[in-house]
């Protein structure tokens, strides 16, 4: 899909950085991630067990905040916009009782 050149990304990634400490021990599972999503594209993340997908998504929906950088969606940081942003992971285990 052709972008308009005057367009702003819906979703803009900019240097992105997390660590955990696991026993004593600091783990970076994101380093320097940059990317932009506009309006009408669709995006995949992909990747091996614990790469980092859903920490990446957390913090897209402001629900964890980075070491560095910055997530900006609709030019407003992601923190802000809690309640408007929301993800499904492919596996659901929210309320794995329940069925369609």
């Amino acid at each position: 899909m052709a972008k308009d050149a005057d367009a702003s990304p819906k979703i803009r990634v900019q240097s992105i950085s997390k660590s955990f400490v696991v026993e004593g021990r600091a783990h970076l599972v994101l380093d320097g991630i940059s990317f932009s999503v506009y309006d009408g594209e669709f995006v995949s993340i992909i990747g091996p067990s614990g790469c980092g997908k859903s920490t990446l998504l957390n913090i897209i929906a402001g629900l964890e905040t980075p070491d560095s950088g910055a997530v900006l969606v609709e030019d407003e940081p992601a923190g802000q916009r809690l309640g408007h942003i929301g993800y499904m992971q492919q596996k659901d285990l929210l309320l794995p009782w329940r069925t369609v």
